[in-house]
């Protein structure tokens, strides 16, 4: 992060919690409004985990394109 905006940064990590506990309600919301009862416990539950392997590929393919930041490297060099 640039130098002063490490702090807003890293609340990112902080803010995500809310937002993917309101978009997941939300989700699940619509899910629930678009099916009956019975399709709902029949199967429809099961979309927001099939959604959220979308996401997980996203998370990989991003956490793969990031280098390690210098100090870290530094360190494992160290050690």
């Amino acid at each position: 992060a640039p130098q002063g905006k490490k702090a807003f940064y890293s609340s990112g990590v902080q803010v995500g919690y809310g937002v993917g506990l309101l978009l997941s309600t939300g989700l699940v919301s619509l899910i629930s409004s678009l099916t009956s009862d019975q399709q709902f416990l029949s199967w429809g539950w099961r979309l927001p985990f099939l959604f959220s392997v979308v996401l997980v590929l996203i998370a990989l393919w991003i956490r793969n394109g990031m280098a390690e930041s210098q100090e870290f490297e530094a360190q494992q060099s160290q050690d």
